[in-house]
């Protein structure tokens, strides 16, 4: 569905209301609560597809970093921890080395 719009001519880098379509669908990737892998591999793919579109990420999360396209495409599909992880990455960013 989404390679159709941009054939017909959508722009994956067209801002919305809650930004462009990749800060979106990152944002929501990171702050919705599943509880089944088969959602979060939806987002994953969503996420690389967009990428691999041309859609580009310049929002800040908000741990004060834009993340970058590997941690993006890097998104986990298997392990809920490792979900759970990016997630807290997300909010708070690396963890302190103290």
């Amino acid at each position: 569905m989404l390679q159709t719009l941009v054939r017909k001519g959508a722009d994956v880098n067209a801002e919305g209301p809650k930004g462009k379509p990749l800060e979106y669908i990152w944002m929501l990737a990171n702050t919705s609560r599943h509880g089944k892998m088969k959602y979060i591999r939806k987002y994953q793919k969503l996420l690389r597809d967009l990428i691999n579109l041309g859609a580009v990420n310049m929002r800040e999360d908000p741990n004060g970093m834009v993340p970058s396209v590997e941690r993006m495409t890097s998104w986990p599909t298997e392990y809920y921890s490792v979900y759970k992880e990016y997630q807290r990455f997300y909010l708070d960013g690396p963890l302190s080395q103290e």
